[in-house]
Formats: C-alpha cells, structure tokens, sequence
C-alpha cells in the first residue's frame, strides 16, 4: 500500500474507532442478509466473532504500514477459516460487506479515496488469506 491509502485507512478507521464490535456486529447482518448461506458457517450467537473481527481490524490497522509482518498470521487465519468451509469465492462477498457497512457507518465522511485504500486492503489481506488456505502447513503459523 502507498502512504496515501495508509493515511486513508488509518483517517477512516478513526471514524468507527470505539465502535468496532458494533461495526462488526452491522457488517456480519448485511453479510448474512446479502448471503444467507454463509451463516452456517457461523454457529451461534455472533457477538463473539463479532469480537475476534473487531481485534483483527485493530491488529491489521495498527500493522498497516507493515503488513508484510502479518503475513503468517493472516495465512494461518486463511488455513484455519479454510477447514471450517470458508470458499475462496467468500472473500469477495466478505471484502463488499465490509466496505458497505463502512460506508454507513461513517458516512458522508466515507468517500472514494478511502474505498479504493480499503478495497486495496481488503484484497491483500484476503490473497494473504486464501494464499493460507492452500497451503497445509499455514495452520501452524498461529493465526491472531
């Protein structure tokens, strides 16, 4: 990522700073509402994995101007969502549902700058991800 979209990402996530598992909690509901079959991949009540997606945000956030340090971690998350039947073609789903529910969050504040950064983001996290999800020794990276 180039310092623009840094200084983008880190702008707009000062926008939901503070709110993240409500944020999450939003972005899984428009997830699910978009892709109802997804859900079952998540059993139970969400407020938990709401949770550990808002960590991970605040992890990649606070790493964005290094994530190449993140990569095992992200390959072993990329493993481990992979045994639960996590199908490349998700990502994508995953990565909109994201950026939409960022967009309602914070608004009119949310504009095309920070949607590109994001969607820049977004899709080298999830390369980083699926790239884990193929290789059979990703798991014990250890994922955040």
């Amino acid at each position: 990522m180039n310092d623009a979209e840094i200084k983008s990402i880190r702008k707009s996530y000062q926008l939901i700073a503070g709110k993240e598992e409500i944020v999450t909690l939003l972005f899984y509901n428009r997830l699910f509402h978009k892709n109802p079959e997804l859900r079952a991949l998540f059993p139970g009540e969400m407020t938990e994995q709401a949770k550990k997606l808002a960590d991970v945000l605040k992890i990649v956030h606070s790493s964005i101007d290094r994530l190449d340090s993140l990569r095992p971690s992200l390959r072993s998350l990329g493993a481990k969502h992979f045994t639960y039947g996590v199908k490349h073609e998700y990502y994508e789903n995953v990565k909109q549902a994201l950026i939409e529910t960022l967009q309602e969050t914070a608004g009119t504040h949310f504009d095309s700058v920070m949607e590109h950064a994001w969607n820049t983001l977004l899709r080298q996290v999830s390369q980083e991800m699926q790239s884990g999800a193929n290789e059979p020794t990703a798991l014990s990276a250890g994922a955040p």
